[in-house]
C-alpha cells in the first residue's frame, strides 16, 4: 500500500524528476545534484586568489568527480549518504510547491560527522526545519521545528565571504530546490557563509554540538 501511494504521488506531479520509474527519478536527481555541486566548487576554485583555498576546492572537485564518473558509467552507490537522504525524502522534495533547501554540514573533529537540514519554506516565509545526523548507516532525525525567519532571499552565491568572517564553523553546502526542480547549489568553506543569509537563528535552534 505504501509503495503504491509513493508511485501515485510521483505520477501525479508533473515535475522534472517525475518519471514513471521512481528509482530512475531518484538516480537522476542524485547525479544532477552532484554535477551542480561540482560546478559550484569549480566556480569557487576559479574565483579565489587564496592558493590554500583553491587547493581545498580542487581536492573536493577531484573526489566528487571520480565517484560521479564511475556512477554514471557503471552503478550508482545507493549507500552514499546523499543518496540515502534523497531516498528518504525524494517525494516531499519533488512534490513541494514552494522552496526546499538542503543544508549539508561536515564537521571535522576527532571524527568526521555529517548533519543535514531540510527546510521547507512556503509563500508566507514560514519554514519547517528538520535536522538529521548520519550515524554511519542511516540518517537519524534529531530535531523538528518551525520558524518565520527571512532567510536565503538572494542568489546563494551572494552569501559567500572571502574574509573568513562568516557564521559557519564547518564546511557547508546549501542546495535550493524550487517547485520540485533543482535550482542551485553553493559550497561554503569554513567561515565563509555571510550572516546576511539569515540562517543564524535556525542554526542556533539546532544543538550547538553539531556546528561547533
Amino acid at each position: 500500500m505504501i509503495q503504491s501511494l509513493f508511485l501515485l504521488s510521483l505520477l501525479l506531479c508533473p515535475l522534472e524528476y517525475n518519471l514513471s520509474n521512481p528509482i530512475k527519478g531518484l538516480d537522476k536527481l542524485y547525479l544532477d545534484w552532484k554535477k551542480v555541486t561540482i560546478q559550484a566548487l569549480e566556480k569557487r576554485a576559479n574565483n579565489t586568489t587564496d592558493s590554500l583555498k583553491r587547493n581545498t576546492f580542487l581536492n573536493r572537485i577531484n573526489a566528487v568527480n571520480v565517484v560521479t564518473q564511475k556512477e554514471e558509467s557503471m552503478k550508482i552507490d545507493t549507500l552514499a549518504i546523499r543518496y540515502l537522504l534523497l531516498k528518504d525524502h525524494f517525494t516531499n522534495i519533488i512534490s513541494s510547491k514552494g522552496d526546499v533547501f538542503i543544508i549539508e554540514i561536515k564537521t571535522m573533529t576527532s571524527a568526521i560527522s555529517f548533519t543535514d537540514l531540510i527546510i521547507h519554506r512556503n509563500d508566507n516565509h514560514i519554514a519547517i526545519v528538520d535536522a538529521f545526523r548520519f550515524n554511519g548507516k542511516k540518517w537519524i532525525a534529531i530535531q523538528h521545528f518551525s520558524c518565520d525567519e527571512y532567510f536565503l532571499q538572494e542568489n546563494l552565491s551572494t552569501y559567500y565571504l572571502e574574509n573568513e568572517k562568516g557564521i559557519n564553523f564547518n564546511e557547508t553546502i546549501i542546495t535550493k530546490f524550487s517547485k520540485g526542480k533543482l535550482k542551485m547549489s553553493e559550497y561554503f568553506i569554513t567561515k565563509s557563509l555571510s550572516s546576511k543569509c539569515g540562517l543564524q537563528n535556525i542554526f542556533d535552534k539546532v544543538d550547538q554540538y553539531y556546528y561547533k
